[in-house]
């Protein structure tokens, strides 16, 4: 996630200073990589719009939300190869992902101490070389 979300074991957010090598080159790793998960959430929002907020929600339980996800990147994947255009009705799509609100806090930019020593290990093991 961005800044804008809390840091969680789960979820990696930038660190929030680009302080030492190893830190600036895990920020633009985390920068990088998350652009390239935006675009991509971006074409499937565009291909199957039920995955868009301007075509509907999703009105199901979350497992249930994740296995339809799964099945339209897998639908995604097989129109990519066939070479399918996607059509969008002239509609751009934004690609932020809003924030879910049982994720919303007063502070969004608080840091769970489990989620940074996750982070931490992960800067440590592949940033620091």
């Amino acid at each position: 996630g961005d800044s804008g979300y809390p840091l969680r074991p789960f979820l990696m957010t930038p660190h929030p200073d680009n302080g030492p090598e190893p830190v600036a080159r895990y920020n633009a790793t985390h920068k990088t990589t998350r652009m390239v998960v935006e675009t991509a959430f971006g074409q499937l929002k565009m291909r199957f719009r039920c995955l868009h907020s301007t075509g509907g929600r999703l009105m199901l339980r979350p497992e249930k939300v994740a296995k339809v996800f799964v099945v339209c990147a897998m639908l995604h994947n097989m129109a990519l190869r066939r070479q399918l255009p996607i059509i969008n009705g002239g509609q751009g799509v934004d690609t932020e992902v809003p924030v879910p609100p049982y994720l919303e806090t007063d502070s969004m930019v608080e840091q769970d101490p489990q989620g940074v020593e996750v982070r931490d290990q992960i800067v440590s093991t592949y940033f620091s070389q």
